[in-house]
């Protein structure tokens, strides 16, 4: 039960939920919410552990970390929101198969839709001023994308975000901030990973 801890954290914050409201929506007591979430008692009653996985819908392999919250729909219904990943940058690589991810990191976006998304930390400058280094990029998987759509791109084993404008059918990559040139790029020599729907700013680093 090592992810007990960070899993419950991570659905009180996504739900904005404290020890106390969970513990009066679950029907147990605060001190036992408290000392599971800080680390206090990493082996809690079965039927502790049953109350908390069903408030929250999820099974309680999800919950002690055995299985991944990505496979849970239910309480993506209940909050109105999808459940996304946060891939870090050699995962990327791996797409569209986000099954072959070890997913540590997740994010509800509240644009539900039927397309699988994904979640990317950016960690450059290219699309500054509009897109800071560290925002929080949600895109959707898709194979193709429109002119002026942001997109995240494999070009010849490397990953870059960038917008695409189309010449007739000859496709360009854009940066926003004016040190970097717009690439002209082959069709053939470009895979589209996703496009962008949402873009959060952090200004400083994710822990």
């Amino acid at each position: 039960m090592h992810n007990l801890k960070s899993t419950l954290e991570f659905l009180m914050r996504e739900t904005q939920l404290n020890t106390s409201q969970l513990a009066r929506l679950t029907g147990l007591s605060q001190p036992i919410i408290y000392r599971i979430v800080t680390g206090e008692n990493l082996n809690p009653k079965l039927e502790t552990i049953k109350k908390i996985a069903g408030y929250f819908e999820i099974s309680i392999a999800q919950l002690v970390g055995e299985d991944s919250l990505i496979e849970q729909k239910a309480m993506q219904k209940k909050n109105h929101c999808q459940l996304v990943p946060i891939l870090q940058r050699s995962q990327l690589k791996l797409l569209p198969n986000i099954s072959k991810c070890k997913i540590t990191e997740y994010v509800y976006s509240d644009k539900i839709s039927n397309i699988e998304k994904f979640a990317y930390h950016l960690d450059n400058t290219t699309m500054e001023p509009t897109f800071l280094k560290n925002s929080l990029l949600i895109f959707e998987q898709v194979i193709d994308a429109n002119d002026q759509d942001y997109i995240l791109v494999l070009i010849s084993d490397n990953i870059t975000f960038k917008q695409i404008l189309y010449d007739g059918c000859q496709p360009f990559l854009k940066p926003i901030n004016s040190s970097f040139k717009a690439e002209k790029t082959p069709s053939d020599h470009l895979k589209i990973l996703g496009k962008l729907v949402e873009a959060r700013v952090y200004f400083s680093a994710p822990e």
